[in-house]
């Protein structure tokens, strides 16, 4: 009795003992609202049970005989008594230990179970969803229904747990032939199908496997039964029996191609043979209607009605062309037939070039001893030019083609196919539209020129080359013996070709003729020419006229032309002619000077020494005897030649200090008035602008050019003018002043000890020894 006590505390003590925490003891067993998060089963002595790591509590003893993870529904199972059960996270029983095997639960928490070697479904909260009478279930939870099998016959229990089909199918299988769910069934060696509400929509009736493809439109599909084709409806009716060998989807004029052995024919919608199989081969009908059909490796055409419309006796027929036509393939020739399949083009052709250009198209032949040969095909008219050219360019803008002849000459074709030229030439060139559009024609040495109709305007004659029009509506042409000449835009010849050059036209449209490699000539818009040639010409248009010179610059002549050759003086002066900005120019001849104006009017004659034109105004400078005077722009004396000249620096902005019988005195040379009476100062200056100063008893005063005193005489020092800042600065005594360029003394001589430079408006000064800011207007600020 005491061996019982005792092996009875063993065994308890062991199962109050992790099987593997190095023998401590485990915790208390929980509180009844305790879950663990996790358990992991142990085993000790044979059986096994459960506890939670985390915790390090056993919350199931061992007592199985066998166990299985908790999964995912926290649930697991535990076998004893060799049959199976279910308990819970907490070792409370879920299911008791009742049948012979329980399969892992799925997603959807079922799982299959088995009893007495019968198959059955239950839940993870044990209830039996299929009570376990069936040999087998298959188990498609995610599809919401289920598989059984009896007496290998096939049955179906849908998602609400009825055995919505008995077990009497030989097959039961999901299709996939189409976007809703349907089911193949086989019974008796029939395939039949199932709809998604296990309605059977097809009775077995096929003695093969069937495919039903995805319906068109119209609500129909192909139906592939075994390997014979057929079409079915969406109402699951056989429309048209799979008998053929192979069908084609209906096409958009409503027509399927069917196929017999090797031989193709046509079905229409209403199901009805409308062309036996008697074709190889049949393509999709076109939009206007036809199909292509091959016979005995030929092809042709046939409408739909059925009528051959292009026999079959062509090797290929091509795709539709851009132009709407269609290359026929025969014996290695080729042509063309229209959208109506009528021959336009003989099929006798090498080659056709598949481009249009201007409504028509190249072909090609081979000529014996020419090679391939390119000919025309009016895609409108269906007119044929046979090939007879070596080549034919593409249609220009103004609808006419260049073509060359087998023996390698050129002419021009029109839209109708005729050539333009009674004689063809070696070369023809479309010029471009900035060249005058027009076609050079080239003949040997010499090129000519025809319009955009091909009418000949120079005939390849004379010139060896045409230049383009320029801007004064002549051309250069050339010759052989490179002589140049000019013509209009009438194609006359205006300047003979005795040129050995010829200047582009100028801003006058005036061009530079070069007669030889020393003498030159110049010609005007007008036709103009000069009467002689010159070793220089030089154009001044600036002053309106050109400047005309024979002979290198030292000893040369000069002459001059107005700028349109209205006037013109020969090259026999010594002094070149200088009419920048004036209208009259100093001349010499035998050694004296004088003034001629622009139409060649000596204004004042070659009385003098010298005449000096002035830089920086229109007035001259005239010397006689070493005496100066003055003449305006337009040669009118204003001052005789009566004066000194002590400073020729002196003689500016309309003011010359000068010298009057040993006297100073400034002579306004505009007007010619003197602004001091000769011997009435002792010195001037020409300051700016027309003002001077002038000294008198060694004090110095400043007038204008008119002679209106604008300072006394009395500042010890008169600076000319300042182009720094503008201004003219006078000193008296250690004082500084200051006149702006206006004339005006906007500082007066008896303040500042110093005035700096005017600089924004502003100078610095010293008064006693302080610094101020002056303005423009002199005023300190």
């Amino acid at each position: 009795m005491k061996k019982i006590i005792l092996l009875m505390f063993l065994g308890a003590l062991s199962f109050s003992c992790s099987n593997d925490d190095g023998g401590k003891k485990d915790k208390p067993a929980p509180k009844p609202d305790y879950e663990p998060k996790i358990l992991v089963p142990f085993q000790e002595r044979g059986l096994w049970g459960f506890r939670d790591p985390q915790a390090n509590v056993v919350v199931v003893v061992p007592q199985y005989e066998e166990v299985k993870d908790f999964d995912s529904h926290k649930i697991a199972r535990v076998k004893k008594t060799k049959l199976w059960g279910l308990i819970n996270m907490l070792g409370k029983t879920v299911i008791d230990p009742t049948y012979n095997n329980i399969e892992d639960f799925s997603g959807e928490g079922y799982a299959t179970v088995i009893k007495l070697e019968k198959s059955g479904i239950i839940n993870t909260k044990g209830e039996e969803k299929v009570e376990p009478i069936f040999d087998k279930v298959f188990g498609y939870y995610d599809k919401q229904y289920v598989k059984v099998q009896s007496e290998n016959k096939f049955g179906i229990i849908d998602k609400d747990w009825k055995l919505v089909i008995k077990p009497k199918y030989d097959l039961i299988e999901e299709s996939k032939d189409e976007k809703e769910a349907t089911y193949k069934i086989v019974l008796d060696g029939k395939w039949g199908l199932l709809n998604k509400n296990w309605q059977e929509v097809i009775s077995p009736r096929f003695d093969y496997d069937f495919k039903i493809f995805e319906f068109d439109k119209s609500g129909v599909a192909k139906l592939k039964v075994g390997e014979k084709w057929g079409f079915i409806d969406k109402n699951y009716k056989v429309v048209v029996e799979p008998i053929y060998d192979e069908i084609k989807d209906f096409d958009e004029q409503n027509f399927a191609r069917i196929k017999v052995g090797d031989k193709w024919g046509i079905l229409g919608r209403d199901y009805k043979v409308l062309l036996e199989p008697i074709y190889d081969d049949i393509t999709v009908f076109n939009e206007e209607g036809f199909a292509r059909v091959r016979k005995d490796k030929k092809w042709g055409v046939i409408n739909k009605e059925w009528k051959v419309v292009l026999p079959t006796e062509y090797d290929n027929i091509g795709e539709l062309l851009s132009y709407k036509m269609t290359k026929l393939f025969k014996e290695g020739r080729i042509g063309l037939a229209d959208l109506s399949w009528k021959v336009v083009l003989p099929v006798k052709y090498v080659d056709i070039n598949i481009t249009e250009d201007q409504g028509t198209v190249r072909i090609y032949d081979n000529i014996e001893g020419f090679g391939k040969l390119e000919g025309l095909f009016d895609l409108t008219s269906h007119v044929v030019l046979e090939p007879i050219y070596r080549k034919i360019e593409n249609y220009d803008r103004n609808n006419l083609v260049i073509v060359q002849h087998p023996g390698g000459m050129y002419n021009l074709l029109d839209k109708k196919f005729k050539e333009k030229f009674a004689e063809p030439y070696l070369t023809i060139t479309l010029l471009s539209i900035e060249e005058g559009g027009h076609y050079k024609l080239g003949r040997g040495m010499y090129v000519g020129l025809a319009d955009v109709t091909a009418r000949i305007l120079i005939e390849a004659d004379k010139y060896s080359d045409i230049a383009q029009f320029e801007k004064d509506n002549k051309a250069i042409v050339m010759t052989p013996t490179l002589s140049y000449g000019l013509i209009n835009r009438e194609w006359k010849e205006v300047l003979a070709t005795d040129y050995k050059n010829i200047s582009a036209p100028d801003s006058k449209m005036n061009r530079i003729l070069k007669v030889d490699t020393t003498w030159f000539n110049i010609y005007t818009q007008n036709g103009k020419k000069l009467e002689s040639n010159y070793n220089h010409i030089i154009p001044d248009y600036t002053n309106g006229v050109i400047l005309l010179r024979n002979g290198e610059e030292k000893g040369a002549l000069h002459g001059f032309a107005t700028d349109n050759l209205s006037y013109y003086e020969d090259a026999k002066y010594k002094e070149m002619f200088n009419f920048s900005g004036t209208e009259v120019s100093a001349f010499s001849y035998d050694g004296l000077f004088g003034l001629m104006n622009k139409q060649g009017v000596k204004v004042i004659g070659a009385t003098y020494d010298r005449i000096i034109r002035h830089k920086d105004d229109d007035h001259t400078t005239l010397i006689k005897g070493g005496l100066y005077g003055f003449a305006n722009s337009q040669g009118l004396i204003k001052v005789d030649a009566r004066y000194e000249m002590p400073d020729y620096n002196q003689v500016v902005d309309g003011l010359a200090k000068v010298r009057y019988q040993d006297h100073i005195t400034v002579v306004n040379y505009a007007t010619g008035a003197e602004l001091f009476k000769p011997g009435s100062i002792e010195d001037a200056d020409n300051l700016f602008n027309g003002y001077a100063s002038y000294l008198i008893s060694g004090k110095w005063g400043i007038v204008n050019k008119s002679g209106t005193e604008i300072a006394k005489a009395k500042y010890d020092k008169v600076e000319r003018f300042n182009r720094e800042d503008n201004t003219v600065r006078m000193t008296l005594g250690s004082y500084k002043g200051v006149m702006n360029a206006k004339g005006v003394i906007i500082v007066e001589a008896n303040r500042y000890d110093y005035i700096g430079l005017f600089k924004d408006g502003r100078a610095q000064a010293t008064r006693a020894g302080v610094t101020v800011i002056l303005n423009s207007e002199g005023k300190e600020i």
